[in-house]
């Protein structure tokens, strides 16, 4: 990718086109890039800047709407403060707008970073990460489960938790039908191999375990096979190892015959029929521009 940033938060894909979105640099200050991958042409293009707070944005939950064609922002951070906010890119124009950020009449706004994020149904689930609300101020994992309706603007509370706790720097993607959260650091920085799964009826469920503890990674779905790769394991050493199951049962987690080029973890990464990841960090938390794909 031209520019090496890490810790995007996520990152947006859809068929041969795939874009990461702010990040650090290895000087740990947050930038402002938009990045778009092209499969076809295996070339890279820069899109509008995203407007941020400051100069720059990082940590935020990022997911793509493939009906109305628009990149979802929602919250993180501008390398200091944790935000309630939701920025809006339009991928056919290349602008920037605003939307309602996190919130409900009951619990004010929801502040956070590292949480996940994924359309299911024509709405957008935004859950976990680190961060508070105005009703309950104090920063801490969190397990909410919020939705937001595109057609209103507006946002409602699920009031279904995440099981036993939310993770920083999970991994988090969604079929058209369930969410899925992997791995992620609790606040001791410890990782962990917990798995979990949403529906909109049925709330989160417990998953199988990942056979090692990382946080950082990607995850993703391409031909209902879920995957998970690269992260950093308890050791504090990045992986190159890619780990999955089959959809819908997932059974067990196991790990696959093929490894990412380059171990790295806290990149920008989605899936769609394919699987993205760009950027990141190496063991020695430098910012890498090694970019890659599945298939």
């Amino acid at each position: 990718m031209p520019v090496g940033l890490g810790e995007q938060g996520g990152g947006a894909g859809i068929g041969n086109f795939f874009w990461s979105i702010g990040g650090y640099d290895s000087t740990f200050t947050a930038q402002n890039n938009v990045q778009r991958y092209n499969k076809g042409s295996n070339t890279w293009a820069a899109g509008t800047p995203i407007p941020g707070v400051g100069g720059g944005w990082v940590d935020a939950a990022i997911c793509f709407d493939s009906v109305n064609k628009k990149i979802h922002v929602v919250n993180g951070s501008e390398g200091v403060s944790i935000y309630a906010a939701h920025q809006v890119y339009d991928v056919i124009a290349n602008t920037w707008s605003n939307s309602a950020v996190p919130n409900t009449i009951a619990d004010g706004n929801y502040y956070s970073q590292d949480s996940g994020c994924g359309f299911i149904g024509g709405k957008m689930y935004l859950w976990g990460g680190y961060g508070l609300t105005d009703t309950n101020p104090v920063a801490d994992l969190q397990e909410l489960t919020w939705v937001y309706t595109p057609g209103t603007d507006t946002w409602a509370d699920t009031g279904k938790l995440m099981t036993g706790s939310g993770y920083l720097w999970s991994g988090y993607t969604n079929s058209g039908t369930t969410a899925y959260s992997a791995g992620g650091y609790d606040l001791g920085f410890v990782p962990h191999n917990n798995t979990q799964s949403f529906t909109p009826a049925g709330g989160w469920v417990v998953g199988p375990a990942l056979p090692v503890a990382l946080a950082g990674v990607g995850e993703g779905i391409v031909s209902n096979h879920l995957l998970v790769w690269g992260g950093i394991n308890s050791a504090g050493v990045m992986s190159n190892k890619t780990y999955g199951c089959n959809l819908p049962a997932c059974p067990s987690i196991g790990a696959l015959p093929f490894n990412i080029p380059v171990a790295k973890g806290f990149f920008a990464w989605s899936s769609g029929a394919t699987a993205y990841s760009a950027g990141g960090f190496n063991d020695a938390f430098v910012t890498l521009t090694a970019a890659e794909h599945l298939p």
